[in-house]
C-alpha cells in the first residue's frame, strides 16, 4: 500500500445524469439515482492499489446529487513537461511506456478499461515514476451510461470507439444513452470533428493502402524524415499500439513482452491488487532495533526533523485531513469550480408531461471538468497515535499488551477494526481475504451456523455481526474471525438450541449485581415487578446492540409473557463502538456491570417511576448514557468492585 510520499490529495467533481422525474422501472419501483449507482461501483476500484495507478481515496454525494471525488495526485504530467519543452530520450520514453502499459496491465486483470487515458492522466512523480490518473471513471460511471458526457479524450480514441457513437456496442460497451444530443453536439463541433475526420481519415487510408499508420501520420505532420531516427524495436511497438484492426492490437499485458522491453526485468510484473488491510512487517535488515517496554513513552520518540506525514499510507492521511475540518466541496468553492446560482436562474423555460425539462442554462460541469483541485494539507498536525498503534500492530502478537495499555487510554477510530482483532487475539489469515471470500452479510452468518453445529441461530446474532462487518467491510473472513472469537468470550452456550437455562442463569447473577451495588433499586424494581427478564435479555443477547420495543409487550403480574416481543437498534453503530471499546477489554462478567452502570445512570429516574414508566423509559433510552464520562466512570467503578463470588456460576 503506497504512502503519501510526494503526492497530494486531488479533488475533482462531477455530474451523473438525471432520470426524467417520475419514471420507474420495469418492477414500478423509482430508478435508483444513477449516483448512487455511481457510489457502489466506486467501492471497487477504491480497494485496488498499484504503483503505477493513482490510488482513489473517496467519493463524496453531496447537493443536486453531485459527484465529489478524491484520488492521488500530482501536479507534474506529460502534457505540462512537453509544455515546457521537456525531450525525452528513447529509453525514458521506454520506460514511460512500460509502465504505462504495467498500470493498464493491472486495471485490465481487475475488469477496469482506462478509456480516458491521455497526457494529463499520465502523472509523473518527483522520483520519474509513472502514475496513471483518472483510471476509474469509465468504470464507476457503467462504461458511460450514467453520465451526460462521453469518456475519454477525442485525441486519444480508437477508431473503433469513435466509430461506435452513442448507444451500446457489443465490443466496447455502453456510451450512455444520456450522451446521444451531446454526442451529436460534440461530433459537429469545429475542434473535435476536425479530429474524428482526421483519426478515421487515417484509418481508411492504412485500411486501403495497406500502409502502416504510423506512417500516415508522419507524412500528414510532415515529418517522414524524423521516422528514420526513431529505433527500429520502438517503430514495431508503436506499430503494434496503432494497428486499425482491434482484433490484431494487442492487450496492455501482451505488449509488456514486446521486444522493445528486453532490458526491462519481467519478473517485477505485479497484476495482484496491492491494496492491502495489514501491511507487511518492516523489512528486517532495514529496521531500527530497540527495546519496547509497557513503560515506554513515546511523546519525544523520533526526530523533529523526520516528516513522518509523508511515511503514512494515503488513505490514512485522507482521514487525518477529514477529522481536522478539511471540506472537499469546501475546497472545490475555494477554487471557483461550485458556483452557487439564484434559484429563479435554475428554473426550466419549458417543463414537459414526461418530467423533461427544456431551456434551462446547462452547467459546464454537466460536461466532464478534469480539473483537479490539490487539497491543502496544513492543518494536519497530531497523529502520533495512528502511528504508535501502526507500529505496535505490526508487532502483534509480541506487541498485545503494549495494545491494551494503549487502548485504555483511547482507540482511534481508523484503526479500530485492527485493534478490536488483536484484542479478541485473532491473527490475519491471508486465505481467508482472498477474493472469494468477500461477499455479503449473509455469508458471514452462514458460516458461523455451519461452523458451529452445537449452535443456532437465534434473533440477535446479526446485531453482534454488524459491528465487525462494518468494520470489515471488504474482509468478510476478518469479519467473521471477529465473530467467532467474541461469542465464545462473552455470550458462551447463549445460541444453544435450549438457552433458557444459560439465560436464566446469567440474568440471576445480574439481579444478585444489582442487589450488591444498589439494595433500594432492586427492591424498588422488584415490588414494581419490573425484572431483568423484561428488559435485560436483548441487552446481553446483543451486546447492547438492540433493546425492548414496548408498543407489544402486555404484562401480567402473575404471568411474565416473553412471546410478544420485539427488539429494535438501541444506538447507531458509531456509539457501539465506544461502548465495545470498552468491552473488548473486559472479561466474560463485563457485561454485567455495563447493564448495571446503565441502571446507576438511571437511579433516580427508576425509583421514581412505576412499572408502566420503566417500560417506556428503556424503550426509548437516549443514547448519551452510553458514551458520557460519568457513564464511563460508573463502568470502571463497577468493574473494579466486582466480587468473584457473583460470577462464579457462569462457567466461561
Amino acid at each position: 500500500m503506497g504512502t503519501l510520499g510526494e503526492a497530494q490529495i486531488g479533488i475533482s467533481t462531477f455530474f451523473p445524469s438525471p432520470h426524467p422525474s417520475g419514471q420507474c422501472g420495469t418492477n414500478g419501483l423509482p430508478l435508483t439515482p444513477n449516483s448512487i449507482v455511481i457510489l457502489g461501483r466506486f467501492q471497487h476500484v477504491k480497494s485496488l492499489y498499484h504503483e503505477n495507478v493513482c490510488q482513489y481515496l473517496d467519493i463524496t454525494r453531496v447537493k443536486n446529487e453531485r459527484l465529489i471525488v478524491a484520488e492521488e495526485f500530482f501536479s507534474e504530467n506529460l502534457k505540462t513537461e512537453l509544455k515546457n519543452r521537456k525531450h525525452f530520450s528513447w529509453s525514458e520514453i521506454r520506460h514511460i511506456a512500460f509502465e504505462v502499459l504495467h498500470g493498464l496491465s493491472f486495471l485490465n486483470a481487475h475488469g477496469i478499461v482506462h478509456r480516458n487515458l491521455s497526457l494529463g492522466n499520465i502523472c509523473l512523480t518527483p522520483k520519474g515514476q509513472i502514475k496513471i490518473s483518472k483510471s476509474g471513471l469509465y468504470y464507476i460511471t457503467g462504461f458511460g451510461a450514467h453520465v451526460a458526457f462521453p469518456v475519454g479524450c477525442p485525441e486519444f480514441m480508437a477508431p473503433e470507439v469513435i466509430l461506435s457513437g452513442h448507444g451500446l456496442s457489443p465490443l466496447f460497451g455502453p456510451s450512455g444513452p444520456k450522451e446521444r444530443g451531446l454526442w451529436a453536439s460534440l461530433s459537429e463541433s469545429h475542434d473535435v470533428k476536425k479530429i474524428f475526420s482526421k483519426i478515421l481519415f487515417l484509418a481508411k487510408s492504412s485500411r486501403d493502402s495497406s500502409r502502416i499508420f504510423l506512417e500516415l501520420v508522419f507524412e500528414d505532420h510532415q515529418a517522414s524524415q524524423r521516422l528514420k531516427e526513431i529505433p527500429p524495436d520502438l517503430i514495431s511497438f508503436l506499430n503494434n499500439c496503432l494497428s486499425t484492426d482491434v482484433t490484431k492490437r494487442p492487450a496492455p499485458i501482451a505488449l509488456l513482452h514486446h521486444d522493445v522491453f528486453s532490458g526491462f526485468d519481467k519478473t517485477k510484473i505485479k497484476l495482484d491488487n496491492g491494496f492491502q488491510k495489514f501491511p507487511p512487517v518492516f523489512d528486517l535488515r532495514d529496521l531500527e532495533v530497540r527495546d519496547y517496554h509497557l513503560n515506554d513513552d513515546f511523546s519525544s520518540d523520533g526526530d523533529d526533523e523526520e516528516d513522518l506525514l509523508s511515511e503514512r499510507p494515503l488513505h490514512e492521511v485522507f482521514h487525518l485531513w477529514t477529522l481536522a475540518g478539511g471540506d472537499l466541496e469546501g475546497e472545490l468553492k475555494k477554487c471557483g469550480l461550485i458556483k452557487a446560482k439564484p434559484p429563479i436562474m435554475s428554473l426550466p423555460i419549458l417543463l414537459l408531461q414526461n418530467g423533461e425539462e427544456l431551456g434551462m442554462e446547462k452547467d459546464r460541469l454537466m460536461l466532464l471538468d478534469a480539473t483537479a483541485v490539490p487539497a491543502s494539507l496544513t492543518q494536519l498536525r497530531e497523529f502520533h497515535r495512528i502511528v504508535l498503534f501502526q507500529r505496535l500492530l505490526e508487532g502483534y502478537p509480541y506487541t498485545r499488551d503494549r495494545i491494551v495499555r494503549e487502548a485504555r487510554i483511547d482507540i482511534p477510530p481508523l484503526l479500530r477494526g485492527k485493534i478490536w482483532a488483536a484484542l479478541l487475539g485473532v491473527q490475519y489469515d491471508a486465505l481467508m481475504s482472498s477474493p472469494a471470500a468477500h461477499r455479503k452479510f449473509k455469508r458471514v452468518l452462514k458460516a458461523w451456523v455451519v461452523s458451529h453445529t452445537d449452535l443456532v441461530y437465534w434473533q440477535g446474532l446479526d446485531s453482534l455481526c454488524a459491528p465487525f462487518l462494518s468494520l470489515h467491510f471488504n474482509d468478510e473472513a476478518l469479519a467473521f474471525a471477529c465473530l467467532a472469537a467474541f461469542i465464545p468470550k462473552y455470550l458462551h452456550n447463549f445460541f444453544l438450541k435450549d438457552n433458557s437455562a444459560i439465560i436464566q442463569e446469567y440474568l440471576a447473577v445480574f439481579s444478585q449485581l444489582i442487589a450488591f451495588h444498589d439494595p433500594e433499586l432492586f427492591n424498588h424494581l422488584g415490588e414494581s415487578g419490573f425484572i431483568p427478564e423484561l428488559y435485560a435479555i436483548p441487552w446481553f443477547l446483543t451486546m447492547f446492540c438492540r433493546k425492548y420495543e414496548a408498543s407489544l409487550l402486555f404484562y401480567n403480574i402473575r404471568t411474565q409473557i416473553t412471546n410478544a416481543n420485539s427488539y429494535r437498534n438501541v444506538f447507531p453503530l458509531k456509539k457501539i463502538y465506544h461502548l465495545w471499546d470498552s468491552l473488548l477489554l473486559g472479561n466474560s462478567s463485563y457485561p454485567l456491570c455495563i447493564g448495571v452502570a446503565i441502571l446507576e445512570q438511571l437511579r433516580d429516574q427508576l425509583l421514581s417511576f412505576g412499572f408502566n414508566e420503566c417500560i417506556l423509559l428503556f424503550s426509548d433510552m437516549p443514547g448519551k448514557y452510553f458514551i458520557s464520562q460519568s457513564f464511563a466512570q460508573t463502568l470502571r467503578n463497577k468493574f473494579s468492585l466486582l466480587p468473584r463470588s457473583a460470577v462464579i456460576p457462569i462457567q466461561f
